[in-house]
């Protein structure tokens, strides 16, 4: 006999606690390897200033900064918008904007553009490597460049932000003149973004196929608003995972120099050598002063 009290399986809470450690793995984890990437990165830096991958793997290398100085700004300014506004706050409306929610929003249109860019320069790298390993004679034509390669890069910026700052702006005026629902305009982000998904993976298109762009009722809006506000926020929160950890196994040597900094005889030397440093510097002053003495 079955107690009535027994757990019962619920899929949504199952979803829910599953969402939840995934954002926080993916909120800590990075922070924990960060130390480890940028110390193996400029260990490589001179080696790797000449190889084709080079201006990507430093514009990665340069986007983790750019990562944090975003997220830290974009939660600050969220709670300057939570203490300035009431509860009754409208997100959508002219009398409740102003400078601090302007570059909340800002920092949310960032948000979009370091992720999706990201997952676009990284299919853009493993398709590059791809090439040079298996087709080392073209690494002439594939090898752009750090002044062209930057182009392309802010290219791929560029096409990454147009589509969400039309849609943001054109969204914020319907919302102004009251000729838009709430969900409106995410569900047609969300449907584009589906339509784009199965034209490029066609695994997806011949198990899913072309979703159509119909919406019956405002619950099934918000479903899908949902579910394309939390998949975005995996993808931002995993975007500078996605770039130590592949970069940190690329190859031996990254590897090795990974073990190498792991080690505990690597961080004893470190920490001793800035003591002898430190040490040094004061007996040279110490030194200094009493030869300055002797000759007075």
């Amino acid at each position: 006999m079955i107690d009535e009290y027994s757990y019962q399986f619920n899929p949504t809470r199952v979803f829910f606690y599953s969402f939840f450690l995934l954002y926080i793995g993916f909120l800590v984890l990075p922070v924990l390897v960060l130390p480890l990437y940028i110390s193996v990165f400029r260990s490589n830096r001179e080696r790797e200033r000449e190889t084709a991958v080079y201006p990507i793997t430093l514009h990665f290398y340069r986007l983790i900064y750019v990562y944090y100085s975003v997220f830290i700004l974009e939660f600050v300014v969220f709670q300057a918008v939570l203490r300035h506004y009431p509860a009754s706050f409208k997100p959508y409306t002219m009398e409740n904007f102003s400078i601090s929610y302007a570059i909340f929003l800002l920092a949310i249109l960032l948000m979009f553009n370091l992720a999706y860019t990201h997952q676009a320069l990284l299919s853009l790298l493993a398709l590059q490597r791809f090439l040079l390993y298996f087709f080392p004679d073209l690494e002439s034509r594939i090898n752009f460049g750090m002044k062209n390669t930057t182009r392309l890069i802010y290219g791929i910026h560029s096409l990454c932000l147009l589509p969400f700052l039309l849609f943001s702006i054109l969204t914020r005026i319907a919302f102004w003149f009251g000729r838009a629902d709430l969900y409106g305009p995410s569900v047609t982000t969300n449907f584009l973004n589906t339509q784009i998904t199965v034209i490029i993976f066609l695994p997806i298109a011949v198990s899913r196929g072309v979703v159509s762009f119909t919406t019956d009722s405002k619950n099934d809006a918000k479903t899908d608003f949902d579910t394309s506000f939390m998949s975005f926020q995996l993808d931002f929160l995993s975007t500078p995972l996605l770039i130590e950890i592949p970069y940190l196994f690329c190859n031996r040597r990254n590897v090795e120099e990974m073990r190498k900094r792991l080690s505990f005889k690597y961080l004893w030397s470190k920490i001793w050598n800035r003591n002898n440093q430190v040490g040094g510097i004061d007996n040279s002053d110490n030194q200094i002063f009493i030869v300055q003495s002797t000759h007075s």
